[in-house]
């Protein structure tokens, strides 16, 4: 369908929905085209750019995988300087979960890449169906197919841009008054005529249009829905760890050592940071510990204290200090790894360690900004606001 075709056959049904409002779910005209309102299922909305293009954007409340894919697609990745670009942007803060924005450039629609097997909710995206269907229930039992006439005769008139009284007439005189509770009830032909005129469908109407873009921003982001703690946890593990010089071992870490010589028969451990008692909830009965094994249990506190010890004889006013650690003694001695920037493939545990944003947040900013991660504002206060950055993005594979 092209988006003449789109835009036509989406304005018939905005029609009818003015033409009963008490009955349908609306439609929102504005300068910025036209959009349906019935977000309980999903929501879809076209504008038109100056030169004869279109965009087109939309989600289904009940098959959206994409909208919450990690890492996050970006929906306008490769698109054209022509799309207006601040405005569409807001588009997708404030609905949040959009799942296809397609472009129509006067030949062709086209869309960003998604990955393989994901849905967007692409379908029925007008609900043309569930409108018709909604008219239909509307009718007096004994003009059911003159219903069904008119509506088919609207539709045709949409694409032909002649939408006027005589055919919106009919419309209303197939209806039943007393459909609900003997409730008596009036079509509005006067605003089904008005919305017809809004959406250039009407004899010599023009419909809403918006200035063509001038590029992509250079500092723009990707509005995402997907959960911030398993994005953080995702772009961890692939991140890379900054070439930072070996911290010197110093006596506590041979205390570390000894006391797991002493409990744990030398065996090793593989430790994960998360901070003291103040992020946890009230009523919590845990273990005075900050740090929690690759099984999911809370050290003992007495190690606890030891390898609290040893970050800080580490850490370093400018690089800060370590997330991750992995020590093993031997002999007299201990082998150990550190992790500052990012989640190590030895830590081996799938538990989401990163929903602590004040913890980790606060670690990062003790940095020198030298020093921080490429992921750190993934740790934004509002990331589903201010967006993901695109190179933290999901990308096709070439």
């Amino acid at each position: 369908m092209n988006a003449e075709e789109r835009w036509n056959e989406a304005a018939a049904y905005a029609v009818v929905a003015a033409l009963v409002p008490q009955r349908i779910p609306g439609f929102h005209i504005g300068r910025d085209g036209l959009r349906n309102e019935d977000i309980g299922n999903g929501c879809w909305g076209m504008s038109w750019i100056e030169g004869g293009r279109a965009v087109f954007y939309g989600y289904d409340a009940d098959h959206n995988e994409l909208a919450q894919h990690v890492p996050p697609v970006d929906l306008l990745a490769g698109a054209p300087d022509w799309l207006p670009w601040e405005w569409l942007d807001e588009v997708l803060r404030t609905l949040l979960l959009v799942s296809c924005v397609e472009w129509w450039d006067g030949t062709a629609w086209s869309r960003a890449p998604f990955p393989e097997g994901v849905s967007s909710g692409e379908g029925d995206w007008f609900g043309g169906s569930a409108v018709e269907q909604c008219y239909l229930d509307l009718a007096d039992p004994d003009h059911e197919e003159e219903a069904a006439e008119a509506f088919d005769a609207l539709r045709e008139a949409a694409l032909r841009r002649a939408v006027d009284r005589s055919v919106v007439e009919p419309l209303a005189d197939a209806l039943d008054r007393e459909v609900q509770q003997d409730e008596e009830w009036e079509p509005d032909i006067a605003g089904a005529l008005a919305t017809a005129e809004r959406l250039g469908v009407a004899p010599g109407s023009t419909r809403p249009e918006l200035p063509a873009g001038r590029g992509e921003p250079a500092d723009r982001r990707v509005v995402s829905a997907c959960p911030p703690q398993d994005l953080v946890s995702h772009v961890m593990r692939g991140a890379a760890e900054l070439d930072r010089p070996a911290p010197v071992p110093g006596p506590a870490l041979d205390r570390v050592a000894e006391w797991l010589r002493d409990h744990r028969a030398g065996a090793g451990i593989t430790v994960a940071h998360l901070g003291g008692l103040e992020w946890r909830p009230a009523g919590f009965f845990g273990p005075r510990s900050e740090f929690l094994d690759a099984d999911g249990k809370w050290v003992d506190p007495e190690l606890s204290d030891a390898l609290s010890a040893w970050r800080e004889e580490e850490a370093h006013p400018e690089r800060g200090r370590w997330l991750y650690a992995r020590i093993r003694p031997t002999g007299a001695g201990v082998e150990v790894d550190r992790a500052y920037d990012h989640l190590p493939a030895w830590w081996g545990s799938s538990l989401v360690l990163h929903s602590q944003w004040g913890v980790l947040r606060a670690e990062l900013r003790s940095r020198d900004p030298r020093w921080r991660p490429d992921w750190t504002s993934l740790l934004e206060e509002d990331l589903r606001r201010t967006g993901v950055p695109r190179h933290l993005c999901w990308r096709p594979t070439a």
